[in-house]
């Protein structure tokens, strides 16, 4: 069985898909889940830079853990919300592991 990390998180950066001749940036962090090499995922949800006047928003579940050194990532991937008669595809790789402190380990 693979050895479980501490509650931990990933940061984003990606762009989505070319639609109506612009992108939009997505950027945020997953949420916070324990979970090593194994089948662990994180949830996300953000919305996209404004472009063209408008956003869009996103939500999704990450694949599962995949091995790097030193550690491991995630892939996202998805689509937008429908706003102004279209919509963005995305697909992007995760930062590796940011293990996560609440208030209370901080202050110890």
């Amino acid at each position: 069985m693979a050895e479980m990390e501490p509650a931990h998180f990933h940061d984003y950066d990606t762009r989505t898909s070319l639609e109506l001749a612009h992108t939009h940036c997505m950027r945020g962090a997953t949420s916070a889940d324990p979970g090593g090499l194994d089948q662990h995922v994180h949830y996300y949800t953000g919305t996209t830079s404004q472009d063209l006047g408008h956003v869009h928003n996103f939500v999704g579940i990450t694949g599962p853990a995949i091995a790097i050194a030193g550690g491991h990532i995630h892939e996202l991937m998805g689509y937008t919300t429908f706003v102004k008669a279209h919509i963005h595809c995305y697909r992007g790789l995760s930062s590796p592991a940011i293990v996560y402190k609440n208030r209370n380990e901080e202050k110890e």
